[in-house]
């Protein structure tokens, strides 16, 4: 079963009112039902299922699919935090839009208000509304919404705000108005949400967006430890950062299929992503300790800072949808750039690919205001310079080429060849590569490289923020 149709399966089965079914296209009808999630909760609409729970399916799926997600950013007031997906249940095709609770409460659509009372959408009520002002108006003290009284909008980084705002409609504001729409400004000055999703140097202002990667030699920390790097950047530029260095401990291996030879990861990467961004995306930044990320000998660890959600134990996480955002805004600019999916599904992500690729599921543990998730049986190849120094043969040709260095010592003759001889598995290797194989600073490896450079053994190409290093082959 694709993990698809186990989502589809899953809400078919669902008994709380969170989940809407709406038999036929009808975008009104769709755009009631989304703005009464958002001003109630977290929620499901599958379009093409009737009340029985029969999937009936829909005609023009793709072209449905894209005319009501248009039609409901542009309908509904303010900008919902939503996906639209296509799915294929059963020879199917059916509509999956998953709804967010949404922070800047009151939404509506044609000037109505809709809210969810057990298993209807209806007209809120004067009183109805009271409640959702309120609730508007203490979101507004929330950590998210608190202003960085020292930073500015000089702070932030461009290209991340660029990169968002193309996955929107709002392509076409200027920075300050698309920041202020999404709720990310306070009286002019960035937010907490927005310091943590788009700030140059975050970590300045809010230490606990620093991410601790930590990988040991065995499968305890008194074992010692291989290297430590702490991710200081924003969150999009950590993920992407954090997953080049796990990728480092776990390379992609060759795999022969048939006469077709395949490239695929070393660990479960799409259930590890998940991981760290539910870390990113729901953990408590009121607590000022960072998430932890162990790497030993036989797992990989996600610790994350905070508590689960009140009345929900860690056996539902793996039973049925469960998604309480604690920070909405920091999950409407993830939703927005595709970093998160379904709302609710994470869980059922994590372990469908860890069973798709034979991967032990992933274990949840909350313990002392800690949620942590562990992959266990996940082992780790040695790195290329383990036994390097030790054993190398005296017809070694990188040993030869640098034994006749001059004004070198016997330390960094080592350290060259154990540099060189991470080329004999990969043609071409950037810097924080060779450092984080090596075990040694990026600064370290920078003089070491300059050595190599000056003797014409290895070259620079490319540019310099993509470029690699490589052998010169004569």
């Amino acid at each position: 079963m694709t993990l698809n149709n186990l989502i589809i399966k899953n809400l078919l089965n669902q008994e709380s009112g969170n989940v809407i079914f709406i038999p036929k296209y009808s975008k009104m009808l769709i755009a009631q039902s989304v703005v009464s999630l958002l001003n109630t909760k977290n929620g499901d609409i599958l379009i093409g299922v009737d009340d029985e729970r029969k999937v009936i399916g829909l005609d023009d799926i793709e072209q449905n699919a894209q005319e009501i997600m248009d039609f409901l950013q542009d309908a509904i007031v303010p900008n919902p935090p939503l996906t639209v997906s296509v799915c294929h249940y059963n020879k199917k095709d059916i509509l999956l839009i998953s709804v967010w609770e949404g922070a800047q409460k009151p939404y509506s659509v044609d000037k109505k208000i809709f809210v969810r009372i057990g298993d209807s959408s209806i007209v809120a009520t004067p009183s109805d509304l009271v409640k959702l002002i309120r609730q508007r108006k203490s979101s507004e003290f929330t950590w998210e919404r608190r202003p960085v009284l020292a930073s500015s909008l000089l702070e932030l980084d461009a290209s991340e705000i660029n990169l968002t705002q193309k996955e929107t409609k709002y392509d076409n504001k200027n920075v300050e108005e698309f920041l202020q729409y999404m709720n990310l400004l306070s009286n002019d000055l960035p937010t907490n949400a927005c310091i943590a999703l788009f700030g140059k140097e975050p970590a300045k202002y809010i230490p606990q967006t620093r991410i601790k990667l930590s990988c040991f030699e065995g499968e305890s920390k008194v074992d010692g430890i291989k290297f430590m790097q702490m991710f200081e950047g924003n969150i999009f530029s950590n993920i992407t950062n954090i997953f080049n260095a796990i990728e480092v401990v776990y390379p992609k291996r060759q795999i022969i299929s048939g006469l077709v030879r395949e490239e695929r990861n070393a660990y479960p990467h799409l259930a590890v992503r998940e991981g760290i961004l539910n870390a990113i995306v729901h953990r408590d930044y009121t607590d000022n300790n960072e998430i932890h990320i162990n790497i030993y000998s036989n797992r990989l660890e996600i610790i994350n800072p905070g508590t689960l959600p009140e009345g929900i134990a860690v056996k539902s996480l793996v039973k049925s949808y469960v998604s309480v955002v604690k920070n909405p805004d920091i999950a409407h600019c993830c939703l927005v750039r595709k970093y998160v999916e379904i709302v609710g599904s994470g869980i059922t992500r994590m372990i469908s690919e860890c069973k798709k690729y034979g991967y032990d599921e992933p274990i949840w543990d909350v313990t002392d205001n800690i949620v942590s998730v562990t992959f266990n049986n996940l082992f780790y190849k040695p790195f290329q310079n383990e036994g390097v120094s030790e054993g190398v043969s005296e017809g070694d040709e990188y040993e030869g080429v640098v034994s006749g260095f001059e004004g070198v010592t016997d330390v960094v003759k080592k350290e060259l060849i154990n540099i060189l001889r991470l080329f004999n598995d990969e043609e071409g290797l950037k810097l924080k590569d060779i450092a984080l194989k090596i075990g040694r600073s990026t600064k370290s490896v920078e003089r070491y490289l300059k050595i190599l450079k000056d003797l014409s053994l290895i070259e620079f190409r490319g540019s310099p923020r993509n470029g690699k290093y490589y052998v010169v082959k004569s």
